[in-house]
């Protein structure tokens, strides 16, 4: 008997992806979710998913600092939109000796997603 697991959601899918802390375009999260996640969304969604990310709700399930920014928003050089990406004051956040400091694991068990 297989257990099933979870269906993450769009923001738990935008998370998955942007955890790299690397900056991501409406266009190249979409890409990403489509990819490992199989289901496609539109840019106005991702985008909304990208601003719950600084909600105090999303700061409790994802273990995010509960004041201060959390994403990153850039202009593109030279190219049309903006990159975004996950402010690197997390990982320290992460780093610490807080109890739930394991949250990474528990979301990897509870999604079966990444690393």
């Amino acid at each position: 008997m297989q257990i099933s697991q979870k269906k993450p959601t769009l923001q738990d899918c935008v998370f998955a992806e942007m955890r790299n802390f690397k900056p991501w375009t409406f266009w190249d999260l979409q890409q990403a979710i489509k990819n490992d996640f199989g289901v496609f969304y539109g840019e106005p969604t991702i985008s909304a998913a990208i601003r719950e990310l600084r909600k105090t709700h999303a700061r409790l399930k994802y273990n995010f600092p509960q004041s201060g920014e959390v994403v990153i928003k850039d202009r593109r050089i030279n190219r049309k939109g903006y990159t975004y990406r996950l402010c690197p004051t997390i990982l320290k956040h992460w780093n610490s000796d807080e109890p739930d400091s394991n949250h990474k694991e528990q979301w990897k068990k509870e999604y079966g997603v990444g690393s």
